[in-house]
């Protein structure tokens, strides 16, 4: 494959997405873990669409499949 030439199949886009979640754990179920915190949202995204809990979205990079990469975010 010339270098100049690639398709959409040989790129990679790597994303940084950030999910917002009010979460409703009660007052008497015991500690606030990871644990329950995690299982919690992975019921809300059971339960709903993802999609209404997206933030935003941030390219990080786009790379090749042979690891050049075409762009990159800097590291803040």
């Amino acid at each position: 494959m010339p270098a100049n030439k690639f398709t959409q199949d040989d790129l990679r886009v790597r994303l940084h997405v950030q999910l917002g979640f009010v979460l409703a754990l009660g007052l008497h179920t015991g500690p606030i873990t990871k644990e329950r915190v995690a299982k919690r949202i992975e019921q809300m995204l059971t339960d709903t669409d993802v999609e209404e809990f997206i933030e935003s979205i941030q390219i990080v990079n786009l790379e090749l499949e042979n690891g050049t990469v075409l762009a990159a975010r800097e590291a803040s």
